[in-house]
């Protein structure tokens, strides 16, 4: 059977955060870190899914190189950065307009998406409540939200800069 492109690239991920937490784990800053994944996916094809990616990562990574105490604390510093990155680029994105060039039904839907980010309706991550999300839904549905609104600035011409 072969592996998927996707097996291989999660494969070398995680062992590359196990090499990572054996040599500086409690130097590592998780949100940076974060913000540097996010940075790098912007640009490649389907970068909102990457994103989704990078933000499963920075909690599992969260969850596997810190000790139970800490585990917690990793979680709510991740909710707290991405939350306020999320309300900096909701203020800028605030008054933006689907861009020209937008068939009917694609304004409808971009206006949709920018009205829900914006509102500071709830996103629901799926599986949020299970055995392994359990303490990390908050960070979950506000990096869902921040990842919205990033492909939303991408949208408008927003820089991968402006927008972080």
């Amino acid at each position: 059977m072969r592996l998927s492109w996707l097996a291989v690239s999660c494969s070398i991920t995680i062992a590359l955060s196990f090499q990572v937490q054996a040599e500086e784990t409690a130097t590592l800053d998780v949100p940076d870190w974060f913000m540097k994944c996010l940075s790098i996916s912007a640009d490649a094809p389907g970068a909102q899914a990457r994103e989704m990616d990078c933000v499963n990562l920075a909690e599992h990574y969260c969850r596997t190189t810190r000790e139970d105490a800490a585990v917690t604390p990793c979680l709510e510093g991740l909710e707290r950065d991405a939350l306020a990155r999320s309300e900096a680029l909701s203020a800028r994105l605030a008054g933006s307009e689907a861009p020209h060039g937008f068939k009917p039904r694609e304004q409808s839907l971009f206006e949709r998406r920018l009205k829900r980010a914006l509102g500071g309706e709830e996103y629901t991550y799926t599986g949020c409540g299970s055995a392994g999300t359990q303490g990390s839904c908050g960070f979950l549905e506000v990096g869902l939200r921040f990842v919205e609104l990033r492909s939303l600035a991408r949208q408008v011409g927003l820089t991968s800069d402006e927008s972080d």
